[in-house]
């Protein structure tokens, strides 16, 4: 005669549960410390909205420690690997050039569009091209996660590949990246709201999803595709 089963989630269930809350907390542990320049400024300056390009270069750090957090998530979902520390140390080996390049691009078209943004405020040029910066701005928002993810792929692509292929997923697959825009936006109010728990508590979530969003965004649009070790489509 067999014993019943209990009813509840199994031992198996639980340790599943365990290494995804594992692997988001301590993910999100790392990524903060290289944030550590940006929260220093954004708190010792008194108007720190009124210096956007100074707080965008104190940024650059937040580039190698994304594509090193989504590396180390690509690398926990093929090797079943919980060990989230070790593998973004290995993916910031792997990934830290190529991911501050392309965070470097994405900060010079962000300065340029502020720029551009306060020369025409309050002109009759506003109502015309105000609308056009920002979604342009949305666009390079929405792109950067995405480069950053193609950064994270086996082929190592380099930074002028991964910055297209971003662009042009990101363009191809509209919804999507509105759903990134939404995950950002609600992680900002909420490190807003509560820094300690949006910043430690919740960012290596939310940079799961965006990582998953994006990853089935290339998916879709055939990346990574090439065998030869190179993403040769983006190159050209």
């Amino acid at each position: 005669m067999t014993a019943r089963r209990t009813w509840g989630p199994s031992f198996d269930t639980w340790q599943t549960l365990f290494a995804f809350v594992y692997r988001g907390l301590a993910t999100g542990a790392c990524v903060a410390v290289f944030a550590l320049p940006l929260a220093a400024v954004l708190i010792g300056i008194p108007r720190p909205a009124e210096t956007v390009p100074f707080l965008l270069a104190c940024a650059l750090p937040l580039g190698p420690a994304l594509s090193a957090a989504f590396w180390a998530y690509g690398a926990a979902r093929d090797t079943g690997s919980n060990t989230p520390v070790a593998l973004f140390l290995r993916g910031l080996a792997a990934t830290a050039w190529r991911g501050l390049g392309v965070w470097a691009i994405a900060t010079v078209l962000a300065v340029f569009l502020y720029v551009d943004a306060v020369a025409v405020a309050g002109t009759p040029f506003a109502l015309m091209l105000g609308p056009v910066l920002g979604v342009l701005g949305l666009v390079v928002v929405a792109a950067t996660p995405v480069a950053l993810a193609v950064v994270a792929l086996p082929q190592r692509p380099g930074v002028f590949a991964s910055a297209k292929a971003g662009v042009y997923t990101a363009l191809r697959r509209p919804l999507p990246s509105l759903m990134t825009l939404f995950v950002l936006g609600a992680w900002i109010v909420i490190i807003l709201a509560q820094p300690v728990v949006g910043a430690l508590g919740l960012g290596g979530f939310a940079l799961m999803l965006v990582w998953m969003n994006a990853s089935a965004q290339l998916a879709a649009v055939g990346l990574p595709a090439d065998s030869d070790g190179t993403v040769s489509r983006w190159s050209e």
